[in-house]
């Protein structure tokens, strides 16, 4: 009997806050993802695209970028699932009128949005991995 690997759901984050950033990446490749990351909407726009990820972890409130209108131009192209984050209630309110499929309020932790990943892409059980400060 041959058994298949199951393949690596990847995670295109879109951060523009590199420690953030770092944090999140090591804790979902500890959960056994592939991730690739933008710090802008360009970027992303190019990576979702070229990359074809499986699900996008998208800051709400970029400095150089409002990420709701990467949220609204992903939406243009893509119905994969996107968890929009960000720190206020309005925000949270926009991304969810805009299709974000969740919304994660910042500060959070890497535990919380590795549930609502692995919800979003049906992908139980996933690996322990130990609890990172929140971000």
């Amino acid at each position: 009997m041959t058994t298949v690997a199951a393949e690596k759901k990847l995670i295109l984050i879109v951060e523009d806050d590199v420690n953030i950033l770092s944090f999140l990446r090591a804790g979902l490749v500890c959960t056994g993802y592939d991730v690739i990351a933008a710090s802008n909407g360009d970027e992303a726009l190019r990576l979702l695209e070229s990359e074809r990820p499986d699900l996008v972890v998208l800051d709400a409130v970029l400095s150089a970028a409002d990420g709701l209108d990467i949220l609204r131009k992903v939406r243009n192209v893509s119905s994969l699932p996107v968890i929009a984050a960000g720190r206020e209630e309005a925000t949270a309110e926009a991304a969810m009128t805009l299709g974000a499929d969740e919304y994660i309020g910042k500060p959070f932790l890497p535990g919380d949005l590795r549930r609502k990943i692995k919800e979003l892409l049906n992908d139980w059980p996933f690996p322990f991995c130990l609890e990172q400060p929140a971000f």
